[in-house]
């Protein structure tokens, strides 16, 4: 199933059927952990919700879910935006203006959909956004929402990955790794992925296999068995997302390229 629209209408059931939607017809926010997640933020006052982004082609050329952590709220703003609203706001953004979270989520696109052959406004329609938290604060801060957030988030952030029924996951950060938990590929495993690549009598498929047990790994969606790309995430404040982009992203993309040959499109 590759129809957009579907994926955006199970989630819209989703989303009300558990009281965490924040569209005009939603009913009112009453997610099941709310209290626990006002009593672990202390102070800071909370954006209420935050919906996935759908892109109008994801599922073209495959089903890529990226795993974030919360949307980091507005002042103003009482909830998040609905799917549509995240839709228009996310395929409407441009490397330029954006920030280092955007920045690092677009860079990664481009590497795993080849090197930016398409416009950035184009790869922000193949893809799908979740959060790992639905609520964020209202004071703009840049630091993360306690831990709490995001392992009571994690019950309704599993079943959006089940309705989004991914065929790649970015996991963005400590916090979207330590959610999924990932299980490890062997060596054996990433081989087959990878050409047995020498050099002056040097096995750089060594290395490379070395560097794909660190950021590849396989979650269990049901009997399927979907492959994950863990990254540092791009906001990270003492520079593991620079080193990650300069040293490892091209090769890492590259890997999954392989491994996933129906990414690559043109």
């Amino acid at each position: 199933m590759n129809d957009p629209q579907k994926y955006v209408e199970d989630l819209r059931k989703l989303y009300d059927d558990r009281k965490i939607g924040v569209s005009e017809n939603s009913p009112p926010f009453s997610c099941c952990h709310l209290e626990s997640c006002k009593a672990a933020a202390k102070n800071r006052d909370l954006c209420l919700g935050a919906e996935a982004h759908v892109g109008e082609k994801y599922g073209d050329p495959i089903r890529l879910v990226v795993v974030s952590m919360d949307t980091g709220g507005e002042a103003e703003s009482e909830k998040g935006e609905h799917l549509l609203q995240r839709r228009s706001t996310i395929q409407g953004v441009t490397y330029e203006e954006e920030n280092p979270h955007m920045k690092g989520t677009i860079q990664t696109l481009r590497h795993l959909y080849g090197y930016g052959q398409k416009l950035d406004c184009d790869l922000l329609q193949r893809f799908a956004m979740i959060n790992s938290a639905k609520c964020s604060g209202k004071d703009k801060s840049a630091s993360s929402m306690p831990w709490e957030l995001y392992k009571n988030c994690w019950d309704h952030g599993h079943v959006e990955l089940e309705k989004l029924d991914p065929e790649l996951i970015v996991a963005q950060g400590a916090y979207a790794r330590d959610l999924l938990k990932p299980q490890e590929i062997d060596e054996g495993e990433i081989r087959r992925h990878i050409p047995n690549l020498t050099w002056d009598n040097a096995d750089v498929g060594a290395w490379i296999c070395t560097q794909s047990k660190e950021y590849l790994k396989y979650w269990q969606n049901g009997d399927r068995t979907i492959l994950v790309l863990q990254i540092p995430h791009p906001s990270a404040r003492q520079g593991q997302w620079q080193r990650f982009e300069r040293t490892m992203l091209p090769t890492i993309a590259h890997v999954v390229r392989q491994w996933l040959p129906a990414l690559e499109f043109h």
